[in-house]
């Protein structure tokens, strides 16, 4: 059942969603029991990614990782991997 929730309420929103993203839906109760909500999503086409921002060219040793516990957990992670090598090449 589709709820109207107002400005304040917290949920009850996932059915309005549902009804304006799509050209059918419905909601039915198996014998088994729960709910089960089916939709059907009408496309022209495959639909097309967002274009991502270029990626940033990294050159490895040129960036440090600031000062502090940021610091101290790549320090950390760098020498966890290290000794996972070690103990693989026994």
């Amino acid at each position: 059942m589709r709820k109207n929730p107002d400005e304040d309420t917290e949920g009850g929103r996932g059915l309005l969603l549902v009804e304006a993203l799509t050209e059918r839906w419905d909601v039915y109760r198996p014998d088994a029991g729960g709910k089960v909500t089916w939709a059907e999503v009408s496309l022209t086409g495959p639909p097309k990614p967002p274009p991502l921002p270029p990626l940033p060219v990294r050159v490895p040793g040129a960036i440090e990782p600031p000062s502090g516990p940021v610091e101290e957990m790549a320090s950390t992670a760098l020498m966890q991997r290290l000794l996972d090598g070690l103990r693989r090449t026994n």
